[in-house]
């Protein structure tokens, strides 16, 4: 799938599952392709959220406060996207 992308857009899909496994998420979400956009710092999402003001930070620690512990044993493996996350592309 990534062979279909900018390399700006590689590199948010490599941070959004950077901060997947931070948290010690199995899948890779809506939340943490923002986090990696976040991360990433210099895209038009980046610079939109930028011109309205957002803090980043804050984006970062309400992502972190929302999101719900792991369950189970950690799976080894490949990261999936959930479905909500494919339809972003």
């Amino acid at each position: 799938m990534n062979d279909r992308f900018t390399q700006r857009v590689r590199k948010v899909l490599f941070l959004a599952r950077d901060e997947a496994g931070r948290l010690q998420h199995d899948y890779i979400g809506t939340e943490h392709l923002l986090l990696g956009i976040v991360r990433e710092g210099e895209g038009v999402a980046a610079n939109v959220l930028r011109h309205m003001k957002i803090d980043f930070d804050r984006i970062q620690k309400a992502v972190e406060d929302s999101v719900t512990a792991p369950f189970g044993p950690d799976r080894i493996g490949e990261i999936t996207f959930t479905p909500r996350a494919k339809k972003v592309f």
